[in-house]
């Protein structure tokens, strides 16, 4: 910048707001203990309704849009899978992901550079996925997680998700 050396970079970090809840049977679950979430949109619902997505990653589990309408789809994610996580499936409100290993990884504030110059469509604001701990997850549901079909509902719950950008 200016002729110098230095460059002045739009670097900023965007981690869990303190003040966000989720909350099962009236109990609010412990943010960086049982949960997380990343992302860069906001969720907040008194009564998210949930339903069971199976195995991320699993191509021959297909739920239709009715069963996934604005609901929280919560998928295990394989000790062997690797990639990127998916995007919430058409019509949902958002994503959860069931892994006692990943749930460290974004207790962390995720770096990024807010570039202006990048076109507006990849600067909007999408729903957070929100990572879950085994036992936490399986309070959503009337059954272990071992003996749920991709399809099945689990109970509503309260959600105010909110991402802080520093």
């Amino acid at each position: 910048d200016s002729g110098t050396y230095f460059q002045t970079l739009p670097l900023k970090s965007r981690a869990l707001d303190p003040a966000s809840t989720l909350s099962v049977d009236g109990s609010a679950l412990s943010a960086g203990t049982d949960w997380s979430a990343s992302g860069s949109g906001e969720l907040t619902n008194p009564a998210l309704g949930v339903v069971y997505g199976g195995m991320l990653g699993d191509t021959t589990v297909t739920l239709t849009p009715e069963q996934v309408a604005g609901k929280l789809v919560v998928f295990e994610f394989p000790a062997t899978r690797r990639g990127r996580f998916a995007r919430p499936p058409a019509g949902a409100a958002a994503t959860a992901i069931v892994s006692d290993q990943l749930l460290g990884s974004f207790r962390r504030p995720s770096v990024f550079v807010d570039d202006p110059a990048r076109p507006a469509p990849a600067r909007q604001a999408s729903a957070p996925t929100i990572f879950l701990t085994s036992a936490a997850a399986g309070r959503l549901f009337a059954a272990p997680l071992d003996q749920m079909q991709a399809g099945d509902a689990g109970q509503a719950v309260p959600v105010d998700i909110r991402l802080a950008v520093t």
